[in-house]
């Protein structure tokens, strides 16, 4: 069974969480994705749907992050997929460790699906 670090995105697009809420939605809108980390440095510190960002009046993305919701690299695609199911999201942060929890990728449900129809291959 493959490894969440087999199958992540490495090229993270991530904010901190003093960036302004209309400068993390245009970079969301621009790099097409719907999820952002909120970053210290490289440390996951939240995140940060287009949903929450589309729906802030103003303020930085600090004031709308939620909780972070995260993988770490090492565990397996089906742990990865029951979180993603049990929480209705289709992409989550990878972190290298519970300790550290510094991003180092993000994997989505298609990379999933990819990887268990190239298994029945």
């Amino acid at each position: 069974m493959a490894r969440v670090r087999d199958l992540m995105h490495r090229d993270v697009v991530g904010v901190a969480r003093t960036t302004a809420v209309g400068v993390a939605a245009r970079l969301a809108k621009s790099a097409k994705v719907d999820l952002l980390p909120v970053l210290d440095g490289n440390r996951l510190c939240g995140i940060a749907t287009g949903l929450d960002l589309e729906s802030a009046g103003g303020g930085d993305v600090g004031s709308v992050m939620k909780s972070p919701v995260f993988v770490q690299e090492d565990e397996s695609i089906d742990r990865a997929s029951d979180i993603m199911l049990r929480l209705a999201v289709g992409r989550i942060p990878v972190v290298d460790s519970k300790e550290s929890m510094t991003c180092v990728g993000i994997i989505t449900s298609s990379d999933i699906v990819k990887a268990l129809k190239d298994e029945k291959k």
